[in-house]
């Protein structure tokens, strides 16, 4: 029979199993406004009855963490299909699954998601940049896990974002090397002007479209009298997920630009660089 307790003080139940069982709610979801509630169980009431007092007290200091076993693999698994994928590119989607593959799991996944520590992740940055990795590679897996420790936080799965807590490498900044104006247009441009891709290449210094953008435009995109182009799509490659036996591991595929629509551009270049 369970002790009459009051609003806000959570329930404690005798199951069938002989289990003793305790809930409490310690929040409302933030999208469906549904109560949320913590569960735990015991051998015999006073264990049960101190699991509950704990999460109240925890809950009113703003540290309570939901009981689970996730380790951090399992929750960037989840991040990542559930609450990136669908609302990402499809590249940028395989440059996150790329990065949490290839360096995230491996180093830091068997960690259990309520035991990670900031000195977990600092050896972490520390063990990369020792490795080769470049200050960028070490930064961007940074944005990740701190948008996915975000998540676990929100969600109460842990008490602090700890990476928050961390110092990231400091990113250098290499010297470029470009072509002058009057290299493209007096030696390179003349150098190719028989090759097949001559007019991408034209293109690209004349409008600083990107390769994707080049790559996905069609003649109705152009309108050679008035001298001017309209983005509308963009090509990419993208890892093939669902692929079947005798698929590639990448498909190709039209997308939407960036920016929706962009600016006519000027194809006039040929006189202005003297060609």
């Amino acid at each position: 029979m369970a002790k009459k307790r009051g609003n806000n003080e959570g329930s404690i139940t005798r199951r069938k199993d002989g289990l003793w069982m305790a809930q409490v709610t310690i929040g409302r979801d933030s999208e469906t406004g549904k109560p949320k509630r913590a569960t735990f169980y015991a051998k015999t009431r006073q264990a049960a009855a101190e699991q509950l007092a704990k999460a109240l007290r925890e809950n009113q200091q703003g540290i309570f963490v939901a009981p689970h076993k996730l380790t951090l693999g399992e929750w960037l698994s989840t991040w990542l299909q559930e609450y990136k994928k669908p609302k990402l590119r499809p590249m940028t989607f395989d440059s996150y699954e790329m990065l949490v593959r290839r360096h995230l799991t491996p180093a830091l996944g068997h960690i259990a998601l309520r035991d990670l520590r900031p000195e977990h992740l600092q050896h972490f940055y520390n063990e990369k940049m020792q490795q080769g990795a470049s200050a960028r590679t070490v930064r961007y897996c940074h944005t990740l896990l701190h948008s996915t420790l975000a998540q676990a936080e929100k969600h109460q799965l842990i008490a602090r974002n700890v990476s928050k807590l961390t110092e990231l490498p400091r990113e250098s900044r290499k010297e470029m090397h470009t072509l002058t104006l009057d290299q493209v247009a007096t030696k390179l441009l003349p150098a190719i002007a028989q090759d097949r891709l001559f007019a991408a290449i034209f293109l690209a210094f004349g409008t600083g479209l990107r390769r994707g953008e080049l790559l996905a435009l069609r003649w109705k995109d152009v309108d050679v009298k008035a001298g001017t182009l309209q983005v509308r799509q963009t090509l990419v490659r993208v890892t093939n997920h669902n692929a079947t036996e005798g698929e590639g591991r990448t498909r190709l595929m039209f997308q939407e630009p960036k920016t929706p629509s962009l600016a006519a551009l000027c194809l006039s270049l040929k006189s202005a660089w003297q060609l």
